[in-house]
């Protein structure tokens, strides 16, 4: 019980950063990262995806949150190198033990966003699978507004954070957790 109190106090610290993070409104619609973070959780679920990818896809972004110009003379709020950021801190040796979680979970957390760039394509190209590109799907229309979800969303934002946290821990699916990933790539490139 002390292992899951200990567990949950760390991803409620990260999500309470999250909430107080604000998404840029050109390809986010202005939520806060919290929101955004528990929309993919839900559509990772929806998608036979681990939930906690969702959850804690973007804890990067707290700490790398900055305002800028673009090219067109508009103010944006960027993330630079959050998936980066992001899988650093879940690369302890005792967090991956207190969040069960492995190195193929925490690359995935580094690779989310990086290959789908424009001008990263190529470059990563190697760093795209078949269910790195599932996850991007959930991450990218997490960003757009709610479809059949927004119920669910709605109802979850009220919840307490350690709820939503038991919620994303009693839905994973160990089938999709780890090396068993690589079933799924094999599978996918057989289609």
């Amino acid at each position: 019980m002390e292992t899951i109190n200990t567990r949950n106090t760390l991803i409620e610290m990260w999500l309470k950063g999250l909430a107080e993070t604000p998404h840029d409104a050109i390809y986010h619609r202005g939520e806060s990262g919290y929101e955004h973070s528990l929309h993919v959780a839900i559509l990772c679920h929806r998608n036979k995806l681990d939930p906690l990818f969702g959850l804690l896809h973007d804890i990067g972004k707290v700490p790398t949150c900055s305002l800028r110009t673009d090219n067109q003379g508009r103010e944006r709020i960027s993330f630079f190198d959050h998936g980066e950021v992001g899988a650093l801190w879940l690369s302890n040796k005792k967090i991956k033990k207190l969040l069960d979680i492995d190195d193929d979970f925490i690359e995935r957390i580094r690779w989310h966003l990086t290959p789908y760039l424009k001008h990263n394509e190529k470059k990563y190209a190697d760093k795209r699978t078949w269910i790195q590109d599932q996850y991007y799907k959930c991450d990218k229309l997490g960003g757009k507004k709610p479809g059949d979800e927004k119920h669910d969303l709605k109802e979850m934002l009220t919840w307490p954070y350690q709820t939503v946290i038991e919620w994303a821990y009693d839905n994973r699916s160990s089938y999709l957790i780890g090396k068993d990933h690589w079933f799924f790539n094999d599978l996918a490139n057989q289609q």
